[in-house]
This record gives structure tokens, sequence and C-alpha cells, in this order.
């Protein structure tokens, strides 16, 4: 049992904190809440749950509860804080609901304590319920299901009803509905989450209106499709509905929606619907699937207003890389802007394009599509449909200073509904092959334009056929959001046609095309600290060091028996949402930590830790190395340098 503590830390005692050595617990936490006769407040305890613990016991470090029923049984208090032995399974579910309670200041804690995560094992219903509970923080969590095949019935986490709560570093796999299930919650956060093996979604909010969430540095992958739902779509990585306000940025979506039972609708790897101000940005989505409809990279889809899908990389869906989508009976669908993303070989089987508009219903208005590159060599870089039940006006879609490449026609009309939609102008387009131009029968770009008033502006062809002279040296098959600064391949080189050849949107159209930004690289990125969570390493110094450093952010990479207390101090409101605990990292992921960092900080309170090794790798760019090997209380670092 390693012995844990959490230290209000005031400026004047920075330095008494170099002076511990073992810390443990204060005699305040070691028995029942006390009141601070100063502050007349009840005084923050932990309760710690061993798998050798006692539910007859009091709770404590020296005396833990064994199961979660006791925590369930405890009405929480602001700074409490539920610490599970880590690397051991307790059988849920957890519930927090109304009689507990967390502050913006003093969040309420669920975490592990030791090696490993805890795993709250749910069964055939939840792991996790907090419903009514505001300020909760969940974090370094695993919650297991019984499986969406073999005997579970709902969600992992069933976040409802709560106001400013935050889920970190929590794995959730295994049951049949969504990994992590959000209901009329407002400014949530769900950052470091990998949810998969679920059925319905990874993560999905949906009932009740939510409002400021942020979704952030999540995987969800392998999320089938639910066996239960037989009318509607089901295996999509993340679902933002009934939102008003959301960021979704950094994150994967890939292997989702194989094993759809519904033949209609499909699942998408990240979208949005029924939702305003929802901005979606340097995301990933890739070889999603579906048994039947759609299957692919990013979706606005019905009822979404005033959101914004910016700097994101689709490739090798089943559909289409970006839907804009109109479903019958949706409201109203306006002021939407897709920008600056980049498709390659999306719409494998579904919709057959990198970009799919649907007009399914009225209601759709309007949405800005400019300044994409879709790179198709399977099918049309632009299709659309249009219901045949549609009967009022159609959509306002224009296309501005995007790069169409591909093998098929670069736009085609998906089936005989009525009219046509989209305006297009300043596009360059370009063949896969020897095909040419091909745009509804029209072989040439310029007879085109004069045909249907396309690409033209006071009499001026704007539009262009031309080799974008992308540099492409094989397909791009990055994957990770971290990763996604290395996506030269199409990047704009000078001498391209390409450069200067847009339009001034600004001045033709008042439209601001806001920034041209590729994602974050080397120099932009967060702080970055690997090593052992241990005393010495100085990391409790190098978070008070942040803490004074305004918009400074940091991404702690390790594990060890000081994770606990340095998650409740990077809670705490001056660090809170700037500090990401990310657990041990394979040679991969930590590659795409290094690599996304602003700089290495090896802080330390010890001579014999002024070795170096992690900087030395660091600054050897072709240097391989983990964290996962681990002895003791060493840390094996395997270098693999290449001369």
């Amino acid at each position: 049992m390693h012995r844990m503590t959490e230290v209000a830390l005031h400026r004047p005692a920075l330095l008494l904190l170099l002076a511990f050595a073992h810390p443990g617990y204060s005699s305040a936490q070691q028995g029942a809440a006390q009141i601070d006769p100063r502050s007349a407040r009840v005084v923050p305890r932990d309760y710690v749950v061993s798998a050798t613990g006692n539910d007859s016991q009091p709770g404590t470090a020296a005396e833990p509860w064994r199961t979660l029923a006791k925590v369930n049984a405890t009405s929480l208090q602001p700074g409490d804080r539920v610490l599970l032995e880590g690397g051991r399974t307790f059988s849920g579910p957890l519930e927090l609901l109304s009689d507990d309670r967390g502050t913006p200041a003093r969040n309420v804690v669920v975490t592990s304590y030791g090696f490993g995560r805890a795993v709250i094992d749910g069964g055939n219903g939840r792991a996790v319920t907090v419903d009514g509970c505001d300020h909760v923080l969940l974090q370094r969590l695993k919650l297991v299901g019984a499986g969406r095949k073999t005997g579970n019935v709902t969600d992992g986490l069933y976040l409802a009803h709560s106001t400013g709560s935050t889920v970190d570093d929590v794995e959730v796999t295994g049951f049949r509905h969504a990994g992590v299930e959000i209901v009329g919650t407002r400014e949530a956060r769900f950052t470091n989450v990998h949810a998969h093996q679920n059925g319905f979604s990874g993560i999905h909010s949906g009932g009740d209106v939510s409002k400021n969430l942020y979704v952030g540095y999540c995987r969800t992958e392998n999320n089938p499709g639910d066996p239960s739902i037989r009318d509607n779509h089901s295996g999509s990585g993340i679902i933002v509905g009934h939102a008003e306000v959301a960021l979704v940025e950094h994150c994967e979506a890939t292997f989702n929606g194989w094993d759809q039972p519904w033949t209609g609708n499909g699942p998408v790897g990240i979208w949005t619907h029924d939702a305003d101000r929802v901005t979606i940005q340097y995301c990933v989505s890739h070889h999603n699937r579906s048994t039947a409809l759609d299957g692919g990279g990013f979706d606005f889809d019905g009822g979404v207003t005033n959101s914004v899908l910016q700097y994101n990389y689709s490739h090798d869906n089943f559909g289409s890389g970006y839907l804009i989508c109109q479903y019958e009976g949706a409201p109203r669908f306006a002021g939407n802007v897709v920008r600056y993303n980049v498709s390659q070989d999306d719409g494998l089987f579904g919709h057959n394009a990198g970009i799919f508009v649907w007009v399914g219903d009225a209601g759709m208005e309007s949405t800005l599509v400019h300044n994409n590159t879709i790179w198709s060599t399977k099918g049309s870089a632009v299709a659309y449909g249009i219901s045949e039940k549609l009967t009022g006006p159609l959509p306002d879609i224009p296309f501005y200073n995007n790069i169409f490449v591909s093998q098929g026609p670069q736009i085609f009309r998906e089936g005989q509904g009525r009219g046509k939609v989209g305006r297009f102008l300043g596009n360059l387009y370009w063949s896969v092959g020897e095909r040419g131009f091909r745009v509804d029968g029209f072989k040439s770009l310029a007879e085109w334009a004069a045909a249907a008033g396309q690409e033209t502006v006071d009499g001026r062809l704007v539009g262009l056929f031309a080799d974008p002279a992308l540099p492409r040296t094989g397909p791009a098959m990055l994957t990770s959001p971290a990763d996604l600064f290395r996506l030269v391949e199409y990047q704009i080189r000078e001498g391209s046609p390409a450069v200067g050849a847009g339009l001034d949107l600004r001045k033709l159209f008042g439209i601001d095309p806001g920034p041209w930004r590729a994602a974050e690289h080397p120099g932009r990125g967060p702080l970055l600290f690997v090593g052992r969570l241990v005393y010495y390493k100085g990391v409790e110094v190098l978070l008070e060091a942040v803490a004074r450093l305004p918009g400074a952010e940091l991404d702690i990479v390790g594990d060890g028996p000081l994770r606990a207390a340095l998650a409740a101090r990077a809670a705490r409101p001056d660090l809170a949402g700037r500090v990401r605990l990310r657990g041990e990292l394979d040679d991969a992921g930590l590659q795409a930590a290094l690599a996304g960092a602003a700089a290495l900080v090896l802080p330390s309170l010890l001579r014999a830790e002024t070795f170096g090794l992690v900087q030395l790798a660091y600054q050897k760019g072709t240097a391989r190395f983990g964290v996962r090997g681990t002895q003791g209380d060493t840390l094996f670092l395997k270098l693999a340098y290449m001369f």
C-alpha cells in the first residue's frame, strides 16, 4: 500500500515541499471529516478503497474500504477524494448523485492510486453514474462492461445534469450503448478518453440539451454497432447532439461502424446534429465503416447551425470524408462553415465522394465550403443528392477556393431529385489519370462554366483546370492528430498553379475566411515532462511553476506513486484544464508527444537526476524510447540510435 497525501500549497511553503521525501496522509485525513476552526468549513478527506479492505473500516489509507457500495452510501463533500487501488477490479456501479457535491475550487475526485488504473466493472449495467452531482473529476480509471453482444445493455459512464465536471484519462470498453453518455450537462470537459468496443458510439451527447462541452485528445476506435438498434444508425465514434456551444479537437475516430444491424442511414466517425455553435477541428477520422449508408469521416447533420468544421483530415472511410446533410423532419440547418480540411480516398462505398451534400428536407438554408483539398482516386470530389419529396427552395451552398482532384467526375449528381446544389467559384480541378475534366456531361471547364453559369465572375472565368503539383510521394496514411503538422503531402508548394489563384472572399462577398492554420507543430504545443512520478523528479515544483505562467499547458507522461496527488493539484482552479496526466505511452505515442511539444521540461530535486537521458533521446531525432519498462523506482529508457 502506497501512502498518499494532498498538501494545500501556499507560496511561502513551496520550499518546504522540497524537504519531503516520503509523503503520508495528514492526521485530519485519517479519521472522520473535521472542522477547520479558521474557516468553519469541513476539511476534505480521502476515502480509500482497496481489494484487501473491509467495509466495516473507516475508509482511510490504513483501514480502507473494500467495495464501491460504501462510496455510494457516503455523501461526498467539496474536495473529497475517492482513491481506488490501481490494478484492481471493483464491481460497479459507482454512483455520484444529488447528495454528492463539489465546487469549482474543490472538485469531488475519483481516481486511482498506486500502479495502473483501477477497473470498475459494470457487468451488464453501467460502471459509473454521475447524475445531479456538480464539479466531479473522474481520472485515471478503466470502465469495463460485459460486452455489447454478451450481456451489457447500457452505457459505461452516464454523466447527466451536472455542471463543471471533468473526465480525463479514462478507458471505457464493452458497453452496448455509448462508452460515455452525456445528457443535460454544462461546462463539462472530456480529455484523453479511450472508448473502444462499445456499441452505439464511443462518446455521445443527446437527450436534454447540454451546453459548453469540450472533447479533446480522445480516441474512439472499434465501436462497431448496437445489436439492439434495428431502425436507426449505430457504431459512431463521437456524436455531439442536442448541444449548444461545443468544441471537439485533437481527436481520432477509426474502425467504427462495421457491425451495424440497420440497413438504412449509417454511422460516422465524428459528427454533430441538432446542435448550435459546434466547432470540430484538428481531428483525424479514418477507416470508418458501415454495413449500409454513410460510414464517413465527419458530418454536419440535420439541425446544425452556426458551426465550423476546420483543419481536419479524413481518409479511407466507407462514406464521404465530409457529409453535409439535412434529414427529413430535421430543424433549421444554416450558417455553417466547412473549411481548410483534407479528404483522401473517402467514399469507398457510400457517396463515392470526398464531400457529399444531401438535401433531404426543407429548412436547409446555407453552408459555406471553402479552401478544402479533396483527393480521390476512387470516385468524385463532390457529390450531391436531393430528395424527390422536396418542393421548397434549394439551399445556398457556395464552394469557393477548393482543390478538387478525382478519378471520377469532379462534381457528381446522385439520383434524379429536382434541381442542382452549389455555386462553384475559384476552385481548382484536376483529374487522376487521363479522363480530364468531367462535370454534368461537359468535358471542358470553360464549356461547363458558360452553360451553367459556374466559375465566372463578371464574365471572367475564375476556375482552373490544372495539376496542383501537390508534394505527394504516396498515400498519406497519417492517423494521429498529434502528427497533423507532418501532413506535408497536401501543402501547396511554391510554383503550384494554386498559389494566388483563389478569390478574395472578403473583397468579393464580405466573407471572413478565417485564418489558415496548419496543425500545431513543435514550438507551439504544450510543455512536456517524461519520467517516473516520484518525489525526486520535482514534478510538484513544475506544477507550481506552470500555475504562475498564464496560458501555459503541460503534458505529464509517466506513472508512479505521486500520480493521484499530482492529479489533485492539477484539478485546482489555477491549473484546471491546463495539465494532462497521460500515463504510460508506447513508443509511437511518446514520439508523437515529443513531436508536438513546445519544450521538454525535466525538473529534479537530486543531483543524481542530472544525467539527462530523456533529454538526450529528445535531442536525438532518431531515438526510440518508452516508459513502460519499470522495475521498482527505476525508469528504463530504450535507446536505439541510428547513426
